[in-house]
């Protein structure tokens, strides 16, 4: 659990085994999908710890799937998990990236990295969603506590040509083409600025 959701752009699923994920950030799995299995009978890691991930998942409306195996405790047979995950592959250009971190320094997925938190102190969680590729393609990006944010966007699904509107809380910016390959969204004492370094 916590692997996965510390790192989801290195995994193209997880298949977490009798676990609990009571301190992963789950809100980073939007983009892994997640088979998770766990005995009944497991007396170490009781199977109410893998059913509220599972809720916590289906609520966020991440795909995950979950089995329970009756007979078993704090062992179960993988080979179901192990033929799922063969069939997945990472995203190349997610559209959607959630990173919720308490720190900056590993605090990267996808196209998406933080540089700067607002208060060390308190946990971060940046939201961001590309719409449409081309003319009038938009990312928005919500960002609790963070205030430095850097966009990878030639890993972006975006068109490096075309102008970006960059909606940012409640500030609306225009990145002109060409695009930069990086972008940094800075936010200020009143609004967000978006510079090339």
């Amino acid at each position: 659990w916590t692997m996965a959701a510390l790192h989801p752009d290195l995994f193209a699923a997880a298949a977490p085994l009798y676990g609990w994920a009571h301190t992963a950030p789950m809100e980073n799995l939007c983009n892994v999908p997640v088979f998770n299995q766990h005995g009944t009978r497991d007396w170490v890691v009781p199977v109410d710890f893998s059913r509220y991930s599972l809720a916590l998942l289906q609520r966020l409306g991440y795909t995950a799937a979950h089995k329970e195996f009756p007979e078993h405790g704090h062992n179960v047979p993988e080979v179901d998990a192990v033929a799922w995950m063969l069939h997945r592959r990472r995203p190349g250009e997610p559209e959607c990236v959630v990173l919720t971190t308490d720190t900056a320094d590993r605090a990267s997925a996808y196209w998406l990295r933080l540089h700067r938190l607002r208060d060390p102190h308190v946990l971060t969680r940046v939201v961001a969603r590309v719409s449409g590729r081309g003319p009038g393609q938009t990312v928005g990006l919500t960002a609790a506590n963070a205030d430095v944010v850097e966009l990878s966007v030639d890993r972006m699904p975006v068109d490096r040509q075309e102008a970006l509107l960059v909606q940012a809380e409640q500030c609306l910016l225009e990145v002109g083409a060409p695009l930069p390959a990086r972008l940094f969204l800075v936010r200020g004492s009143d609004r967000w600025t978006a510079v090339p370094r």
